[in-house]
């Protein structure tokens, strides 16, 4: 595994990133396994100090390649048919859709939790796991 140390060597992942997904998602998904990044500590140790802010927008501005705007959060998709084949049955790639799968069975059996249990979940994302754990009582 790569381990990527600074924002060059993450540029030229990128590269790779994009070439991939041309092919399928799940060679991007492949290629995501080949690395990780260590981003150096931030200087500013305050996450509510004005010199910590700027450091972080400074990452997202040299990644993104743009300043932050609000107007960047937008993305433009159907949701119709994302609603109809969701995460991650739009892939139509068996090995992304079969990992998903038995991710979402892995949590549920290793949570093992007694049925009427409530659970606060972080990040939903399409909702997958929190429609297997509400179809599960």
């Amino acid at each position: 595994m790569d381990v990527i140390k600074n924002l060059d060597e993450l540029d030229a992942r990128l590269i790779r990133l994009d070439e991939a997904l041309k092919k399928s998602d799940e060679a991007l998904r492949r290629e995501f396994d080949l690395f990780r990044m260590d981003f150096p500590a931030p200087t500013a140790t305050d996450p509510d100090s004005e010199e910590y802010k700027r450091e972080q927008f400074a990452i997202y501005e040299r990644i993104a390649a743009k300043q932050y705007d609000t107007a960047n959060e937008v993305t433009s998709f159907d949701p119709i048919p994302m609603a109809n084949r969701p995460f991650p049955y739009y892939t139509q790639g068996s090995e992304v859709i079969g990992d998903q799968i038995i991710a979402t069975g892995f949590i549920l059996k290793t949570l093992k939790l007694s049925a009427g249990a409530s659970v606060l979940e972080f990040g939903p994302g399409w909702g997958n796991t929190t429609i297997a754990l509400a179809r599960s009582g």
